[in-house]
Parts: C-alpha cells; structure tokens; sequence
C-alpha cells in the first residue's frame, strides 16, 4: 500500500504523543535507517534501498517536494501502475531511474503529481528483460545485463518506445558489472577483464545493436562504478581508471591522486573515494566544497582528498551531479555504513540528506525514515 502525506503534515507531527503518530504514519517517530543496502543520488535527491523498499528524501524526479521518508515502494503484487517490487538494485542520475527487480524484470521509474499534489510514483516494465542481473544507467539511456550475458539497452524517456536493441556480446562471459556513457557501453566480468562496445560517430540510442565490445584490459578490474563525472574502473592492485570516449575509441587514464582507493564516487567538480586506513575504510573527498559536498566541516574547496568527519564503518559511497547556484558549484554526498546506516552531507536546501531539514550541512547528518 502507498501512503500518500502532505510534506506539511508530515514536518508537523510531533514526537508526542506517539499515538498521534503512528496513527498518521504508522510508525511513530522518525528515527535512523538501520538496514542500508543501496544507495543511489540525483540533483536534489536521494534514493535509499533497505530490504525491498526504497525511501527518499529531496526534491525528487520533480520540482515539487519529495515526501520525506514515507516509502515510494512497498511489497505488492505486480499489475498496471503498481510499483516496481522486490527491488535488488537501482540506477541513473536523471528524471527517469532504473530498478532492477529480483524477478530479474527491469523498471523505468519516476515521479509524478498526484490529484493533491503530493508526488506519487510511476513505473513501467522494459519488455523483453526477464532474467537481468545487472543494471546501469546515465540520464538518457539503460542497459541490463542477463545471467545467459544478453546485454540490451534502452531509452530512458517515460512514455516513449524504449527502442531495445542488443549488443554484440557473443564470446563473453561471466558479466558481474556494466556501466554506460556517452556512446560507450563496459563491462567486467568476473575474472576482471574489461570490455568496452563504442558506436562512433553515432550514439547508442540509436537503432539497431550495438558493435561488439573490445577488450580492453585483461584482468585486475574490481568494480566498474558509474557516477555522474563518467565510468571508473578499480583494481585489485589499487589503481584507479576513469574511462571516456575521445571522438574516436575508448580510453582509460590513470587517476594517480586516487591510488590506492578501493571505492569511487566521481562527480564533475567534486570526487569521493574510500581509502583503507587501520583497517578499516576511511570516506575522503576533494573538489568543489561552496556546498559543503567534501563533508569536512568547510566550504573551502581541496585539490587534495581530506576525511569526511564523524564517519566509522563506511562501506560505500555515492556523490550526486554537481550543479551551479548562484555561481557557486553544489552537490551532496551520501555513504552507506557497515551497519546498515545512512549519513549525507552538502548542499540540502530541498531536504536531499534525509534529515527531514530543509539545510545544508558541511558534516554528515543522519539520513531518517518514520
């Protein structure tokens, strides 16, 4: 079931007496994420999986406000204008995001106003994806991966024809990650070699498949990230690549200030990454800080990576898009710890960091739910 509650309603609630609370909300008063699995960040918002739902904070899809912590998805059965459920994974950093079900079925998913103008969620299946096991998506395309390593890719545009259309991965094998880009479409596959398929002069939205991907390291490759500032490829030995496309072929560049690094979250004015320190990862981050996205404490901006503050257990991290206000850079940034809790920092005036605050914060503040 989906409860729809007015943002005014919802900041109005008291934390006494409980009973008026749980009566609204059903689960009195807001209080922390404790199970984490997932976490994905857009301009302005923030989407957090814990078990099969997804709770968000931020302004969301649209340019209304989001309805802070109340869940967008809920266990259901499938059918017509039933959220997508039982969600493993999400991707994307635009309008329309990706959610990738443990059915193996893929969603396109958004946002949209209801009759009272509380925000409500709407999503479509991508025909023809049934048995995916990975997902990735940038603001106008999706690609799945599936476990026979099909890879399909599709657009992202709510009430068009997705235009499916299939690339060449016969002698591949093993697909553990993808990522897309701009004309570009990698992936790792478990032994950790890379594979890259690019279409130049033309995009991937067009018709037709996509060519073959070429490979393009042999082994080493741990994770394939892609964040807003472009695809980045971790391996074992800690060096980190960024990958793009150069008008002509794929190429991969040494980001030798992040050696070492074992998680990357790429932002284009702002960079998060996770370093082992004691044993234990340590959330850095260098850039842009006019929001305080590099979660320090300041708003002066680092050519170097400097500690987040107040952060123990982190187990991932993800950086939004960065964008221009008031001629100042500002994002935000949001890590996953081990516990299952959620912490954000930077730029919050539309209530992105899930604090219920319509506030920014150069220092990691709890990311609630009711």
């Amino acid at each position: 079931m989906l409860r729809r509650i007015s943002p005014t309603v919802l900041r109005a609630l008291p934390c006494a007496p409980l009973a008026l609370a749980a009566s609204l909300l059903g689960a009195g008063c807001a209080k922390p994420l404790e199970k984490a699995t997932a976490l994905t960040l857009a301009d302005e918002a923030t989407l957090v999986l814990q078990g099969t739902d997804v709770y968000g904070g931020g302004a969301g899809m649209t340019a209304q406000k989001v309805l802070f912590g109340v869940k967008w998805l809920t266990m259901s059965d499938p059918g017509p204008q039933i959220v997508a459920n039982n969600i493993k994974a999400m991707a994307g950093f635009g309008t329309v995001r990706v959610f990738l079900g443990l059915d193996g079925r893929v969603y396109r998913f958004r946002l949209v106003a209801g009759e009272k103008g509380d925000l409500v969620p709407k999503q479509s299946p991508v025909d023809g994806i049934t048995d995916a096991v990975a997902i990735t998506a940038d603001g106008v395309r999706g690609c799945a991966a599936s476990r026979d390593d099909t890879i399909r890719c599709f657009k992202l545009a709510d009430g068009e024809d997705p235009d499916l259309r299939q690339v060449q991965s016969e002698g591949i094998s093993g697909i553990a990650e993808i990522a897309v880009t701009d004309h570009a479409v990698a992936v790792r596959t478990i032994p950790g070699a890379l594979f890259v398929a690019w279409d130049a002069p033309r995009t991937i939205e067009d018709r037709g498949t996509v060519p073959k991907p070429t490979k393009i390291e042999d082994t080493g490759v741990l994770h394939l990230h892609r964040d807003p500032g472009g695809i980045a490829a971790v391996y074992g030995d800690g060096t980190v690549k960024k990958g793009r496309f150069n008008g002509q072929d794929f190429a991969l560049e040494t980001m030798l200030i992040l050696q070492g690094a074992k998680e990357v979250a790429l932002s284009t004015e702002f960079q998060c990454a996770l370093f082992e320190k004691d044993g234990h990862l340590e959330a850095r981050c260098a850039g842009a800080n006019d929001g305080g996205q590099l979660g320090d404490g300041s708003t002066a901006s680092r050519a170097l990576y400097v500690p987040v503050l107040a952060l123990d257990g982190v187990t991932a991290i993800a950086v939004s898009p960065t964008r221009q206000s008031a001629g100042k850079y500002v994002g935000h940034a949001c890590a996953l710890l081990g516990a299952g809790a959620v912490r954000c920092w930077g730029t919050g005036e539309r209530g992105e960091l899930g604090d219920m605050k319509d506030k920014s914060s150069p220092k990691p503040v709890v990311f609630k739910t009711p």
